[in-house]
């Protein structure tokens, strides 16, 4: 592991500690920028050991029947709510495209895909399950400048060592008038800020940032991306504050039936609940001016 002495975003060294986590038994901070409010996890593991967790059993559970279709479901309902600021089907890129389920979708959809994946033993099953061939990096893809139409970066931003780097080089490919959709955890939500080290998205280790709709809103706009859309939406129900009131073994079952019951909510209701108290999930849409 190495220690992170400088902000990513503004460079600044000077940073206050939020509070200490375990990182397979070593000592690191999540800490905040005191300048831009960035917050980060201030020791990271380098490359090729962040590599070296992203192999056949971290995605055991991604390549079961069941999950590909939930990620193919959850990649038409993206496509439907894209298709609003998308003229037509154009390129699309997908950051972090993992099995390639939401690749799969859009290419059904009448749009080129193309598909960055940082693990090799992933990106062999979108070669077997979908017909894919993902690029490991943006280096080795060398894509073109304004090349895209449409780049998806879905819960990736946060494993990413260097967020200025990749959202500038985001920028380049894109082209004038371009969309972007993020989704990330939210660090600023409720939960983030009640329970600290026992949030559920934080991830320590495999997260290295952790962002907010500010902070996030910050790197897009120095990157000369245009804010269209950011917003929060509570994903789960947990059982931090229930096990208080009911005690672990209760709380644990009715946590259990809440997910089931709060997973079939309309899309618009869990957007509502988002906006009355701040949720565990953040989604950006921007455009390149």
């Amino acid at each position: 592991m190495k220690n992170i002495p400088e902000c990513k975003f503004c460079g600044s060294i000077d940073h206050k500690i939020l509070f200490p986590i375990k990182i397979k038994g070593t000592d690191a901070n999540i800490v905040e920028c005191k300048n831009c409010k960035l917050t980060f996890l201030n020791r990271q593991f380098d490359l090729e050991e962040i590599k070296s967790f992203y192999r056949q059993d971290y995605f055991k559970d991604h390549i079961k029947s069941e999950t590909l279709r939930f990620l193919e479901e959850n990649a038409a309902r993206l496509f439907e709510r894209l298709k609003k600021y998308t003229a037509k089907p154009g390129k699309i890129l997908d950051i972090g495209a993992a099995t390639g389920s939401y690749l799969s979708v859009f290419k059904k959809g009448g749009w080129e895909v193309f598909g960055i994946e940082l693990s090799d033993y992933i990106r062999d099953v979108a070669r077997r399950v979908y017909s894919l061939s993902l690029f490991p990096d943006l280096k080795t893809a060398a894509f073109p400048d304004d090349y895209f139409d449409l780049i998806i970066m879905i819960q990736v931003i946060e494993h990413i060592s260097d967020p200025m780097d990749i959202i500038q080089n985001v920028a380049r490919v894109l082209k004038p008038g371009g969309i972007l959709y993020i989704s990330t955890p939210n660090f600023a939500s409720l939960n983030a800020q009640k329970m600290k080290a026992e949030w559920p998205s934080l991830h320590p280790g495999e997260h290295l940032f952790f962002y907010t709709p500010n902070t996030i809103k910050n790197i897009l706009m120095k990157c000369n991306l245009k804010i269209i859309k950011i917003e929060t939406m509570q994903l789960l129900v947990t059982g931090f504050h229930l096990n208080r009131v009911f005690g672990q073994k209760q709380s644990g079952y009715i946590v259990k039936v809440s997910n089931v019951l709060f997973s079939g909510l309309k899309r618009k209701l869990r957007e509502w609940l988002g906006k009355i108290l701040p949720g565990d999930g953040l989604e950006v849409i921007a455009r390149k001016e």
